[in-house]
């Protein structure tokens, strides 16, 4: 029997549905924190790019 694809009963169905609704949570929870870190970073780079450092910086690649 192949884990994924068969169930032969009501009960094998219902863990099948359970460990993919616990996958599917995981991915969620992952994907919230990427982008909360993401946002995080963007905020950074905005932030250094408007200070005198980060003007520093935009001279020199000039």
């Amino acid at each position: 029997m192949n884990k994924v694809t068969e169930a032969s009963s009501c009960s094998q169905l219902y863990h099948l549905k359970c460990r993919f609704q616990a996958l599917k949570d995981r991915c969620d929870q992952t994907t919230e924190l990427f982008r909360e870190a993401n946002e995080q970073g963007n905020g950074g780079i905005i932030i250094f790019s408007l200070s005198p450092a980060g003007q520093q910086s935009k001279d020199i690649i000039k």
